[in-house]
């Protein structure tokens, strides 16, 4: 790795749209801080989309009270607590995300995944500067061929002009 190009990492995978969802969804796994009418706290976001995200917090949260939560690449932003299940809540945001800066945070969202010295690691090229939805097609690709020969993406890294690459190893 040069010293102009960053790892940017991600665990992340696309969940099949619900019934009650209109926007695709990406499973994701990190720490950031939440600040609610309880106070301010560590949240642990687990799926983002457009609409919101699903977060896991020891915040005293009601149904339809609103958190600020600090995304990468988004800075702050306020979500409205749509459904709780003791310390998970499924929130909407206020404001809805452009897919462009979903992206903005899929890439830059750390992954713990990316801290194990033992693993194979393999960069594979993407494109340059790829949409969400080609990102998913690769993705859902690279899932029926190499995912099923024991690999798994493990975050990507972005070069200086906009190409993508996708980190992956072999479990």
């Amino acid at each position: 790795m040069t010293t102009a190009s960053k790892v940017l990492r991600a665990a992340i995978t696309s969940i099949p749209l619900g019934d009650r969802r209109g926007e695709q969804r990406w499973r994701l796994q990190f720490a950031t801080g939440g600040t609610a009418a309880a106070g301010t706290d560590s949240v642990e976001v687990h799926d983002l989309s457009e609409a919101g995200l699903r977060i896991v917090t020891s915040l005293e949260l009601s149904r339809g009270e609103t958190i600020a939560i600090d995304l990468p690449a988004a800075g702050r932003v306020e979500a409205r607590v749509v459904w709780k299940q003791g310390q998970s809540c499924g929130c909407e945001f206020v404001e809805p995300l452009e897919r462009s800066m979903v992206g903005r945070i899929i890439l830059q969202t750390p992954s713990p995944a990316m801290d194990e010295d033992d693993a194979e690691r393999e960069e594979i090229v993407i494109g340059v500067q790829p949409s969400m939805d080609h990102i998913a097609a690769w993705k859902a690709d690279f899932e029926n061929t190499r995912g099923r020969q024991g690999y798994r993406l493990t975050g990507f890294r972005q070069l200086p002009g906009g190409l993508t690459m996708a980190i992956v190893e072999k479990a």
